[in-house]
């Protein structure tokens, strides 16, 4: 991985390292992302790495939302146990499980609503009020995969210190 050096203000600095938790080279990578995917979209004619660079920021930009209304949901709704519950859900899904699933009935989303609620397996109709009370009607797998993502993230940073 390559090393750069950006300068930012002093007061931007200071506020930045009062905040625990993010990855500020990964949230510059996905600016810097954005940005080069903006500048690609603009070109009149586009070379082939032109249409890798946009999709890569659409990707991106797709995918930082679910991730966010993950880290919301696990920093003001989630209870511990329903963290950690996602949290070996997660774990043990295999790589390719996330988007084809398991050939089971059910969808990703029920699946990852079944994990956290366990009393409630099978109901579909409790895992489609989850994810509307969320504001996603019936979320896509790379969706709720994000979302998972997002969570999850919170879990780690915390789980320790309980």
């Amino acid at each position: 991985m390559a090393r750069i050096q950006i300068y930012v203000a002093d007061d931007l600095k200071k506020r930045m390292d009062r905040v625990k938790g993010p990855n500020w080279s990964e949230l510059a990578c996905n600016a810097f992302e954005r940005k080069l995917g903006e500048l690609a979209e603009k070109k009149g004619k586009k070379a082939m790495a032109d249409v890798i660079q946009r999709l890569r920021a659409s990707k991106i930009e797709a995918d930082s939302e679910p991730r966010g209304m993950g880290e919301s949901w696990a920093r003001d709704t989630a209870s511990a146990e329903e963290l950690d519950r996602l949290e070996r859900f997660a774990a043990s899904l295999a790589q390719g499980d996330w988007v084809t699933g398991d050939g089971d009935a059910f969808t990703l989303a029920e699946r990852v609503f079944f994990s956290l609620e366990p009393i409630n397996n099978g109901d579909q109709r409790a895992a489609k009020d989850f994810w509307e009370f969320l504001g996603e009607g019936e979320p896509n797998d790379l969706f709720v995969s994000a979302f998972v993502q997002g969570a999850r993230n919170v879990w780690r940073q915390v789980r320790d210190k309980l």
